[in-house]
């Protein structure tokens, strides 16, 4: 087994470089070769995709590789997502039937020969299929081609930090109502939420008192920003990277959406009420020399129904696109599992 002393998630990088700079999959290897060895990982992943003739149905040694490379990156992805900070989240496969216990089980003792109790139980059957993320950046081909390490460093970075977002603004904005078939609905998304009455200390008891979760596994997501406002005397395990309120653990995360009158939310999840689905395997990185890209966060073209839209033509701006492409969803199981706070006036804990 070759340990690699490469920062994680290097050859997935490397990978969507070579790409870049070689425009197809022989000459990729040839470049991969050339700058990082024959022996480098990213080296073996093309040279095998040249061998079949295809990047779908390489042998079992190279997907695995390929698949290490993915898995690596998806590491360092969910190290700052909001989800992949939340331990307990009910993990099923992709498109495997499960089901939805909306009350829970019971358990009684009993005398010898007793019966056992059971309480009625309302179950949905329920499947969730993995739904795209795709993580666009456009660099110029001095970047990609450079030898400077700090060139690698912000390619990971600047593809890390458009997963990350996507996947934090999508899971934790209660605005997003979802679309079917392609993002799933925030988990906050239409919760009665408790309004902050003005002191945060007194709020957060109301928020805690109505939370229908288990208190012993929930946690706290909130704007750094809010946090660093709350930190204090009350609450001394509190700051921008997180830490506890009342002995809860709370997340950070600067894409939970600002209130109205710049007021902040601050959620409460038990995570065992979210079911979560993803599939490593199907993790993709594509590449565009000549392509045209409208420039938008909320763009407008449709290839199922064509939309004009104004384009920038890659090849005039001497650029390439890269694009990775991940696999999740989510759904929220349990009523009550998610408990929302909203109104919190900056100062108001102070």
């Amino acid at each position: 087994m070759t340990v690699s002393s490469l920062p994680k998630g290097s050859t997935f990088v490397r990978y969507a470089m070579a790409l870049a700079v070689g425009k197809d999959v022989g000459n990729a290897a040839a470049y991969a070769a050339s700058r990082w060895g024959e022996g480098s990982q990213v080296h073996r992943i093309l040279k095998g995709a040249v061998s079949a003739g295809d990047t779908a149905g390489w042998g079992e040694e190279l997907v695995s590789e390929y698949g290490a490379a993915a898995a690596d990156f998806l590491g360092l992805v969910r190290e700052r997502t909001i989800i992949g900070r939340l331990p307990g989240l009910r993990r099923v496969p992709p498109l495997t039937p499960f089901l939805r216990v909306s009350s829970g089980a019971t358990a009684s003792w009993i005398a010898e020969g007793g019966a056992m109790a059971m309480r009625g139980m309302t179950f949905a059957r329920d499947s969730l299929e993995t739904l795209k993320i795709a993580a666009l950046t456009v660099l110029t081909e001095e970047l990609a081609s450079s030898a400077d390490p700090a060139a690698e460093s912000m390619i990971r970075a600047d593809l890390i930090s458009a997963i990350v977002e996507a996947s934090d603004t999508a899971f934790i904005d209660p605005g997003n109502s979802g679309t079917p078939g392609e993002q799933p609905a925030a988990v906050t998304n239409g919760i009665t939420a408790v309004t902050s009455g003005g002191d945060f200390t007194e709020s957060i008891e109301t928020l805690t008192r109505t939370f229908a979760g288990d208190l012993t596994a929930a946690y706290f997501v909130g704007r750094p920003e809010l946090f660093v406002q709350i930190s204090g005397i009350e609450y001394p395990n509190i700051g921008a990277r997180g830490g506890e309120i009342a002995g809860i653990p709370a997340l950070a995360s600067r894409y939970v959406p600002m209130g109205a009158g710049d007021t902040y939310d601050l959620a409460l999840i038990d995570p065992s009420g979210i079911t979560y689905t993803s599939d490593e395997a199907g993790t993709e990185l594509k590449t565009a020399r000549h392509a045209s890209i409208q420039f938008d966060d909320a763009p407008t073209m449709d290839s199922v129904e064509p939309t004009g839209a104004n384009m920038i033509n890659l090849w005039q701006v001497n650029g390439t696109a890269i694009a990775a492409l991940l696999r999740q969803n989510w759904i929220r199981t349990r009523p009550g599992s998610v408990a929302l706070l909203t109104g919190i006036a900056a100062g108001s804990a102070s």
